[in-house]
C-alpha cells in the first residue's frame, strides 16, 4: 500500500485541500465514511485523519489493506514534518496558508488548547514554509488558480483534476466564520480582516522571523 503523508496547521485548508485530492485520485468514487471524522475511503484511496484518533493509525491501515485499499492519504496537524505515526517512503506533501489568515480562524474557531496561537504555532509554521516548493501547496493558490490544480493532480498522480472543490468535509465543523456554507473567494483571502487580532499576536505575525518566511512564499 502507498501510504502519503500530508502535514499543516490547523485552519489552513487541509481538508478542503485533501478532499479534492482524494476525489480526482479515486476518478470519482463515491465518498464513504467508515469512522466518523477519521475514515474516508473513495474506491481503493483511503483517508485518516490523524489528529482525530492518533493511536489507531496502525490498526487503520490494516484494516484497509484488508479491504483492498491501494493508497492512503494520511493528515497530520499542528506537528512538524518529521513526527509520523505510520512510516512510510513517500515524501511529503506540505500544506500552507498565509499565516494572519491561519491565525484569525484559530482565534474565531476558540478551541482553546486545541487551537494555540503561541511561539510554539509561530514556530511550526515557519518550518513547514521551508519545504520544497514543488510539495508545499499553497492555500491561496490552490484555491484561485485551476491551472495550479489541473497540474498537481497530474504531475503528482498521473490522473485527471476532477476539481470537485465546492464539498466541505465535516471534519473540523467546516469554517471558522460560515460552518458548512461556500464563502466568497474574497473573504476566504481575507480572513484577518474580519476579526480583531490581539496586539501580542500581531507583533509575532510581524516578527523578522515570520517577515522572512513569508516574504519566501510570496505573501509580501
Amino acid at each position: 500500500m502507498k501510504v502519503i503523508p500530508f502535514y499543516g496547521m490547523r485552519r489552513s485548508g487541509n481538508h478542503a485541500i485533501i478532499e479534492w485530492i482524494h476525489h480526482s485520485i479515486s476518478d470519482g468514487q463515491p465518498r464513504e465514511v467508515l469512522l466518523e471524522n477519521t475514515l474516508v475511503i473513495r474506491g481503493n484511496v483511503g483517508f485518516i485523519n490523524d489528529c482525530a484518533n492518533r493511536k489507531n493509525i496502525t490498526k487503520y491501515i490494516d484494516n484497509f489493506k484488508n479491504i483492498g485499499i491501494e493508497t492512503t492519504i494520511i493528515n497530520y496537524e499542528d506537528v512538524y514534518t518529521d513526527t509520523f505515526v505510520y512510516p512510510t517512503v513517500h515524501p511529503p506533501f506540505v500544506i500552507i496558508r498565509d499565516i494572519p489568515n491561519v491565525v484569525a480562524s484559530r482565534i474565531k474557531r476558540g478551541w482553546g488548547n486545541l487551537m494555540p496561537v503561541n511561539e510554539q504555532f509561530f514556530n511550526m509554521w515557519e518550518k513547514h514554509s521551508t519545504h520544497d516548493d514543488f510539495r508545499l501547496i499553497k492555500y491561496e493558490t490552490w484555491l484561485t488558480d485551476k491551472g495550479f490544480r489541473d497540474k498537481f493532480i497530474l504531475n503528482h498522480f498521473i490522473k485527471q483534476n476532477l476539481d470537485k472543490t465546492d464539498f466541505v468535509p465535516e471534519f473540523g465543523l467546516g469554517s471558522s466564520f460560515v460552518g458548512y456554507k461556500l464563502d466568497d473567494q474574497e473573504k476566504l483571502l481575507n480572513r484577518d480582516s474580519q476579526i480583531e487580532i490581539p496586539e501580542k499576536v500581531l507583533k509575532m505575525i510581524n516578527s523578522d522571523q515570520i517577515k522572512n518566511a513569508r516574504k519566501k512564499l510570496g505573501y509580501l
